[in-house]
C-alpha cells in the first residue's frame, strides 16, 4: 500500500480525485485527557475516525 500524502495549503498539490465521507470523534476522559491513535498509513497522531459508506 502506498504511503498517504497530506497536502496542507500547498499550491502545488494535485487536484482532488475523489470525495469520501468520513467521521472523527474526540473522546475525553474524566482527567480531560484526549484519546488519540497513531495512524498506520503515515505515522501521524490523530483522533479516532474513518470513512463511512453512504
Amino acid at each position: 500500500m502506498p504511503k498517504r500524502i497530506d497536502h496542507y495549503d500547498d499550491p502545488q498539490a494535485p487536484p482532488a480525485n475523489s470525495l469520501v465521507p468520513s467521521v472523527n470523534v474526540v473522546v475525553v476522559n474524566e482527567r480531560d485527557e484526549v484519546l488519540t491513535i497513531c495512524r498506520t498509513d503515515n505515522g501521524n497522531w490523530a483522533v479516532p475516525g474513518g470513512t463511512i459508506d453512504l
